[in-house]
């Protein structure tokens, strides 16, 4: 497979539409006119690249502007005085702050890669090799800030042609081996902008697949694209993509709860659709061996999402106590050591009724005894006026006409049993 760059002027009828949208979105977007108002010049050397273009496009409002500079974009961005946020000498970039958002400046270069998966060595290079390094065709389009008139924007050969007919399509042989962390772009660009990877496209995504060229990206790397996904515009079907292509298991997932996701989304609203996906994603994987738990661990999710993923990975204690939980008390306490989100998966699971009542009800109940009702009947403050407000809860969970009265008098008996002395 081999992709050149074209300027040609000549163009379907559709492929010029697709550019006056881009246009059209350009000039409602307040950043792009403060951005060539800052670059002031200098806008003549830079141009509008990758998903911004084809975002504006779609329609669709582009997540961030990236700048192609036709030069040094360290020097750029320097002798303008820019805010830099982050800048990288190795790769020629610099991402500047603005008070309406932030900002990716990038040199034309040529990348090289010493092994599948590893960071790119670049050096500067014509426009035309820029592009031509990129992941997808569809990315490689630009639109000149200068001078945005659309007849003459530099883009990959069947860029234009490859949006129009909603493919996606790598721009060499080797994107995948060079970069195999395009194969979770390419899904969450599939589920973003409805795009489909073209015959021969998905033939090498899959190679790289069986090739196992993932597990040569190291796990921060990996980690941030699951985190890109989790969050992309349309997450459930960005997440689904990926596991289709198999991309689950560099991660150390199964996928296996993806199928619920909608219905999570509508019968759990009030959880976190984000630490749903999550835990989706690694729905009963397996149990969390010393390999899993190191992986799961070295992908910098936080502490709250990799323990989600282990909690996820292997909920058989989960489903074993919720399978012999008989009142509801035993419910709670089934549930308790559990995040919510394993609880909604399980709904669907053989103990779904009790997860669901848990999550539905159970969860939001409160014991009408507090621990200073407890102390005022003659608890001393310790640790008893914590078995006593768990013991209160326990009885007024299985008796459903319970009185305060009744709780008060549960609760202090367990106080006493447990060693206090009236």
């Amino acid at each position: 497979m081999r992709t050149m760059v074209t300027r040609a002027t000549m163009e379907h009828m559709s492929i010029s539409e697709l550019k006056a949208k881009a246009l059209s979105r350009a000039s409602d977007d307040s950043r792009v006119g403060a951005l060539s108002a800052a670059l002031g010049d200098r806008a003549d050397q830079c141009l509008l690249v990758g998903g911004c273009v084809r975002d504006m496009a779609l329609g669709l409002p582009p997540v961030e502007l990236d700048v192609l500079v036709l030069g040094n974009a360290l020097d750029l961005v320097d002798s303008l005085g820019f805010d830099c946020l982050e800048r990288h000498e190795r790769f020629l970039t610099a991402t500047c702050d603005f008070d309406w958002g932030r900002v990716d400046f990038a040199s034309a270069r040529r990348e090289t890669y010493e092994h599948p998966g590893a960071l790119p060595e670049v050096e500067p290079a014509p426009l035309e090799e820029d592009l031509l390094r990129r992941d997808f065709t569809v990315n490689a389009l630009t639109m000149p800030l200068g001078s945005r008139e659309p007849g003459d924007w530099p883009a990959a050969e069947l860029g234009w042609a490859d949006l129009d007919a909603k493919l996606l399509r790598v721009l060499h042989d080797r994107s995948f081996v060079d970069d195999p962390t395009r194969l979770w772009r390419m899904a969450r660009y599939a589920a973003r902008c409805g795009l489909t990877p073209e015959p021969e496209t998905l033939g090498l995504a899959q190679a790289a697949v069986d090739g196992k060229f993932l597990e040569g990206v190291s796990p921060s790397r990996l980690g941030t694209e699951l985190l890109r996904t989790i969050d992309a515009s349309e997450p459930a079907a960005a997440i689904a993509s990926a596991a289709l292509h198999g991309l689950l298991s560099s991660v150390g997932g199964s996928g296996l709860g993806i199928p619920q996701l909608a219905d999570m989304a509508d019968r759990w609203a009030d959880l976190d659709q984000s630490r749903v996906r999550v835990a989706a994603i690694w729905w009963q994987a397996g149990p969390v061996s010393a390999a899993r738990a190191e992986l799961i661990a070295d992908l910098g999710l936080g502490a709250e999402l990799t323990d989600l993923a282990r909690q996820a990975s292997d909920p058989s204690g989960f489903l074993n106590g919720l399978e012999a939980a008989t009142r509801p008390s035993e419910i709670v306490q089934a549930c308790s050591d559990w995040a919510p989100e394993v609880a909604a998966l399980a709904s669907t699971a053989s103990v779904g009724d009790r997860a669901s009542l848990w999550l539905g009800e159970l969860r939001f109940v409160k014991s009408p005894v507090s621990g200073r009702e407890l102390m005022a009947a003659g608890i001393p403050e310790g640790p008893l006026v914590g078995v006593g407000v768990s013991a209160g809860l326990d009885y007024f969970l299985d008796n459903e006409h319970a009185s305060q009265a009744d709780v008060l008098e549960a609760a202090t008996s367990a106080a006493r049993d447990a060693g206090w002395q009236k």
